[in-house]
């Protein structure tokens, strides 16, 4: 059960903004957030192997309880996560003016889409890393803690979209900047949740050797 609720949860950040945005009445608004949360939901699940494979590598890892191999791929996942986040970033410019040249959309509702997109990419690197947190926790049998992870985002999404959009007026830009606090909430609740095998320091210096080891 913890495991189905957590997959149902995953979208949630993008209908959360939607139905906030829904509130202020502007139908333009609505449309842009409607597509710009679609399409961001699109392009991270790109990313979704990294919670499928991370999953099983960490799943034979404990099986065989070999804690520094379950330390090396969480470490692996998290580097692979925030490059793939970066490099987003770098082209997202590019990559956001692509797919709306393929797309016929309303021109207002494309121009807030853009807005909206282009201010939660930042958050690239956390939301990325989200797929790693929640595939190592399932690998590690911790369901639970990767449902309570998600649902903190979601809740806290909730919370701020409302101080933004509701208290301080900011429109879509703030539902934008609500989801990367939630998100960025999100890595460090999960970083939170592995320090046993991330941030200890003899989980870190066999995690160096073995990749020296690995390199060679």
């Amino acid at each position: 059960y913890p495991i189905i609720l957590a997959n149902i949860s995953i979208p949630l950040l993008g209908l959360t903004d939607t139905a906030v945005i829904g509130h202020l009445g502007a139908l333009d608004v609505l449309a842009g957030i409607s597509i710009g949360a679609v399409l961001m939901g699109s392009i991270y699940w790109f990313f979704g192997f990294l919670r499928m494979g991370v999953t099983g590598l960490v799943a034979q890892a404990r099986g065989a309880n070999d804690r520094v191999e379950i330390s090396s791929i969480l470490f692996r996942g998290i580097l692979i996560a925030v490059t793939g986040g970066i490099a987003l970033i770098v082209i997202h410019s590019f990559l956001f003016s692509s797919i709306f040249y393929f797309l016929v959309s309303d021109q207002d509702a494309e121009k807030l889409a853009m807005e909206y997109m282009s201010i939660r990419v930042l958050a690239a690197p956390f939301a990325v890393s989200m797929f790693v947190f929640v595939g190592w926790l399932f690998g590690m049998g911790k369901t639970f803690h990767s449902l309570c992870l998600l649902v903190v985002v979601n809740i806290l999404n909730i919370l701020l979209d409302i101080i933004f959009v509701k208290f301080l007026c900011l429109g879509i830009a703030g539902v934008a900047y609500a989801t990367i606090v939630s998100e960025f909430c999100g890595f460090c609740l999960g970083i939170y949740l592995s320090r046993e095998f991330l941030l200890k320091k003899e989980q870190i210096k066999s995690r160096a050797i073995l990749l020296s080891n690995k390199s060679r």
